[in-house]
């Protein structure tokens, strides 16, 4: 397309990109928050479009509480849920969830896995509990050992091939081992037998998680603080053996980084000779994800361990959330593409709950009470009485191209001309219903600027799809 501007130059401009930005902002300033990079149907375009939004489902109450982990049993067909030190079952959305007791803590992370048997074993750092579904569908308790109890203090715990698998929290001599259990139900529905206890070998360390590596059959990879370690169930007296010729030099800064999905685990890794990186695994071997900006982002974190992530697949993309809570950051990395982007909070929005499910931490965001009555184009009209269709916050459900003049989209642009340092004000653009053609905003008369970097919001409810753009430069 030749330029608009006679006897300018057009140039093309990076729209479509992630957050790769340098240690400095000299290097570069490229952030992309809230969206992600898709591809048309042969992958020759890249197009920028919405990352997922959050839905809230069931409040459990009405006060703000912490809500630690959230699990649902495929074979029970009901989630077990923990807040705080509560912890509920719930069958379906539209029933009143059920309590079926207490744990000893009110905060933190808790890790669940279930067995043949019925069995969900959860643990919240200190100790391990059992719900046993078709035996005592009512109550909760502690585990019940049958030897070996004094060799942890439960972590974490992973399922595989019959056995319950624990972390441990200890950091005496006794820290490098990680237990196995299996299914006992002579004595009580809440009674495990212990089967092995085994110990990181590689380095003197604590042995903090083990996770069975998804897709790889009876691989599981048990985590240190500085290391990680690939075993394999062999069955037999010796039940699991350590592949002693791979280990990864990164271990676990925070066991609620570990996700797994897909064939791919990865983690919020560090040792005893680097500052936390993001670590990625898929077959046998794992290496560094994050880029020289990010890492040097991540080393600004104060407390690493304060931390949480989970891996979810959408739209043919493996995501990668990673939330830290000392300073509050959002990290979102496309694993298979190594594209990262971030998400937005807004400063004066500080309170937060959790998604529980993922237990993700996201801001409870603007109210709908700060908007006036929108005069709105393109209802959707009930077939009976042709009138507009509302949601139950009264806002009208809209066709494709339809919008709303008080929250119509629009694009946001500020420019720099100092490498990134400031910015200048704000130039809006609404944009037109979609059903009008493609959007092509356009901003004129941007100065005179030895380098430039643009700065683009996209402001509104629906969905953007958007492509790169290009510059006229005079001269």
């Amino acid at each position: 397309m030749p330029p608009l501007t006679t006897g300018s130059t057009e140039i093309p401009v990076n729209v479509v990109g992630s957050s790769i930005f340098g240690v400095y902002p000299t290097i570069s300033v490229e952030r992309t928050y809230n969206m992600y990079i898709t591809y048309n149907g042969d992958k020759t375009e890249e197009w920028l479009v919405n990352f997922p939004g959050y839905q809230a489902l069931l409040a459990l109450f009405n006060e703000k509480l912490e809500g630690r982990g959230i699990f649902y049993s495929v074979r029970g067909g009901f989630f077990l849920a923990v807040v705080e030190a509560s912890v509920w079952r719930v069958n379906l959305l539209s029933e009143i969830p059920t309590q079926l007791g207490t744990i000893g803590t009110n905060s933190g992370e808790v890790f669940f896995d279930e067995n043949l048997s019925g069995q969900i074993c959860f643990v919240d750092g200190q100790v391990a509990y059992i719900y046993n579904y078709p035996l005592a569908p009512t109550a909760i308790a502690p585990v019940v050992y049958d030897a070996h109890s004094s060799d942890f203090v439960p972590n974490y715990v992973t399922y595989q091939n019959t056995y319950f698998i624990f972390g441990n929290a200890l950091t005496t001599n006794a820290g490098s081992q990680w237990v196995i259990y299996q299914q006992d139900l002579a004595d009580s529905p809440y009674s495990l037998a212990w089967v092995q206890t085994l110990a990181l070998q590689t380095k003197p360390d604590f042995a903090k998680a083990v996770i069975r590596i998804p897709g790889k059959g009876n691989n599981i990879l048990v985590f240190g603080s500085t290391v990680a370690e690939l075993w394999t169930n062999i069955g037999g007296l010796q039940v699991y053996q350590r592949n002693s010729s791979i280990n990864i030099d990164f271990g676990a800064a925070s066991v609620s980084t570990i996700a797994a999905n897909d064939e791919v685990v990865a983690w919020l890794g560090i040792n005893e000779k680097s500052s936390v990186a993001l670590m990625a695994m898929k077959g046998g071997g794992a290496g560094r994800i994050s880029t020289d900006g990010l890492d040097h982002l991540l080393e600004s974190v104060k407390v690493p361990q304060s931390s949480t992530a989970f891996l979810y697949r959408q739209g043919g993309h493996l995501f990668y959330i990673l939330t830290f809570f000392d300073p509050l950051i959002d990290q979102i990395y496309d694993i298979p593409r190594v594209r990262v982007c971030g998400t937005y909070r807004p400063k004066d929005r500080p309170e937060k709950f959790k998604i529980n499910l993922f237990t993700f931490i996201i801001e409870s965001g603007t109210t709908l009470q700060a908007y006036d009555t929108p005069i709105c184009f393109g209802y959707i009209l009930d077939e009976v009485t042709n009138q507009p269709i509302y949601t139950e916050d009264d806002l009208p459900i809209l066709v494709e191209g339809g919008y709303c003049y008080l929250n119509k989209p629009r694009v946001d642009l500020t420019i720099s001309k100092n490498g990134g340092i400031t910015f200048s004000n704000t130039v809006a653009y609404d944009l037109k219903a979609t059903g009008q053609f493609k959007n092509q905003p356009r901003f004129i008369n941007l100065g005179y600027a030895q380098q430039i970097t643009f700065q683009l919001r996209f402001w509104g409810h629906g969905r953007f799809v958007v492509k790169n753009g290009t510059m006229e430069i005079g001269n």
